[in-house]
């Protein structure tokens, strides 16, 4: 009996060693207290804080330099008067005859130029954007939260994003697995489709139960979400 039981174990070894192996593959485990969630759909204002947009589209600031002493005021001529005027005196050169160096404006995207494009946000923001059961079809209201993304994305032309799709535990691993990455592609299908958002700019990846919010409960209802983050 005993060794039919130690035949068994090892015949089990390497499907264990295979799951093992392809949750390292999909990634660690990710802190809760690191990813931005949101229940409800976000205002565009709130979306470009947590996912790290520091700045608003087209806004830049410049200093002006100016060369020279300040023009004099105006001044209001003398009356008009019938005697002559006499000649002016012949004028003496000065100091402020020397000729001065001219310095131009400075270039944009110089020192003078606020300019954030180029950066890698690398907050990740997690959505509760609702499908059907086992499906990867959206459910009424849950567009709102991708049209929230579609209009970051429009406005900042200078990111890509990627889409994680993620479950709970429940079930099996290798249905959930492609159930979150179907759910992925249905959030880019949708900012592609409706929104127009080029798809090189996206990426959608499946990540099924491997990334729970909760690691203490991989059952949670919450571990199941829809995250994005900006890449430069």
């Amino acid at each position: 009996m005993a060794k039919r039981s130690q035949r068994r174990t090892l015949r089990m070894s390497p499907v264990i060693a295979g799951f093992v192996s392809l949750v390292a593959v999909l990634g660690g485990p990710v802190r809760a207290q690191d990813v931005k969630v949101f229940d409800t759909p976000p205002s565009v204002d709130e979306l470009r804080d947590a996912l790290g947009v520091t700045h608003k589209p087209g806004v830049r600031t410049r200093s002006i330099q100016i060369d020279g002493p300040a023009a004099p005021a105006a001044t209001t001529p003398p009356p008009a008067s019938n005697e002559p005027s006499p000649a002016p005196p012949p004028r003496q050169p000065s100091a402020s005859d020397t000729p001065r160096p001219h310095h131009s404006a400075p270039p944009a995207n110089t020192a003078n130029t606020t300019n954030t494009s180029g950066k890698t946000s690398g907050k990740p923001v997690a959505m509760r954007i609702q499908f059907d059961v086992g499906s990867a079809a959206l459910r009424p209201g849950s567009e709102a939260f991708i049209e929230s993304i579609a209009k970051v994305l429009s406005e900042e032309k200078q990111y890509s994003l990627t889409i994680e799709g993620h479950t709970d535990a429940s079930g099996q691993f290798a249905k959930n697995l492609a159930l979150s990455m179907a759910r992925a592609g249905a959030v880019r299908d949708v900012l592609v489709q409706k929104y127009g958002i080029d798809a090189a700019r996206l990426t959608a990846i499946g990540k099924g139960p491997s990334q729970p919010l909760n690691p203490s409960n991989p059952f949670d209802p919450a571990n199941r979400r829809v995250q994005f983050e900006l890449k430069s």
